[in-house]
């Protein structure tokens, strides 16, 4: 475990003390539709980063926006791996960006997060 996951966890200090704070993180998506249960018009996905968002149930997630060219019509499935870039390391709960799903083969039922993450 480093140091900035024990600042997290335990909450004991603000971790943007900590000068090694990640920007890039591998989030699994929780969701990718609205309320109304279709798929959200800016393509933004709900996804949760381990140990940042430990505490979030996950109706209350960040909505992650894409950054994918609005020409390719694709959404992460839910259970999916993307890289999540937060814009601002010393906001760990705000505005965050994606990029993704993630794969490691071709679409198979390999491409799941907990492969994707086992992986890396």
């Amino acid at each position: 475990m480093n140091d900035f996951t024990d600042v997290v966890r335990n909450n004991t200090k603000d971790a943007t003390q900590k000068k090694h704070v990640k920007t890039i993180h591998l989030g699994k998506v929780i969701n990718n539709t609205t309320k109304a249960g279709k798929i959200d018009p800016a393509r933004r996905v709900q996804a949760r980063i381990e140990d940042l968002d430990n505490e979030l149930v996950d109706d209350k997630l960040i909505w992650c926006f894409p950054l994918v060219p609005s020409t390719i019509d694709t959404i992460p499935e839910i259970g999916t791996a993307v890289f999540i870039i937060l814009e601002d390391v010393q906001r760990i709960h705000g505005r965050r960006f994606y990029t993704g799903p993630i794969t490691i083969g071709h679409g198979d039922s390999g491409d799941g997060y907990d492969n994707i993450k086992d992986s890396l």
